[in-house]
């Protein structure tokens, strides 16, 4: 009797277990598309924040130097565009890291969805902030231009024509 008691047991285990195992795989899952999620939502708020001031840097140049050159030896520039090639190689990885939440026979439905979708939101904040930089340097370029005396202002492209012949 207690051979067939301790059968009956094992086969209990033996039934029960993998549904078990089964169940602490999808909590394990799904505690980290939660972590995934939040991380991502964290550094999107990160992102807009940057992104507004980047914003608000923009704004301030032309107040804050009127006629005054900000970066003569481009030195701003090179760290801005140093700063947007990080951003293109943190969007490669975001990149392959999206297509790898798609794979991920782990992921389905409704994990799938929110994991792909806080990607393509931290992608599209990163694509916002490499344009932000990008606004940045160009509005600071043009105002180094306007306030550069090497050439001047003109009138007109004859008197610019005839300042270019003479320097």
């Amino acid at each position: 009797m207690l051979h067939h008691q301790a059968r009956d047991e094992l086969q209990g285990m033996l039934t029960s277990f993998p549904e078990f195992v089964g169940h602490r795989v999808n909590m394990r899952t799904l505690r980290l598309v939660e972590q995934t999620v939040e991380n991502l939502t964290a550094e999107q708020r990160a992102l807009e924040s940057d992104i507004k001031a980047s914003q608000e840097i923009a704004e301030l140049i032309n107040e804050a130097y009127e006629d005054e050159e900000i970066d003569p030896n481009d030195e701003i520039d090179q760290a801005y565009q140093k700063s947007q090639r990080a951003i293109a190689s943190v969007i490669a990885l975001y990149r392959k890291k999206r297509a790898a939440a798609v794979r991920d026979p782990q992921l389905n439905g409704t994990h799938e969805e929110s994991v792909v979708s806080e990607y393509d939101r931290v992608l599209d904040r990163y694509r916002d902030l490499h344009e932000a930089l990008e606004q940045v340097r160009m509005i600071l370029r043009e105002h180094d231009a306007d306030a550069s005396d090497d050439i001047g202002e003109f009138e007109d492209i004859s008197g610019l024509m005839a300042a270019l012949k003479e320097g």
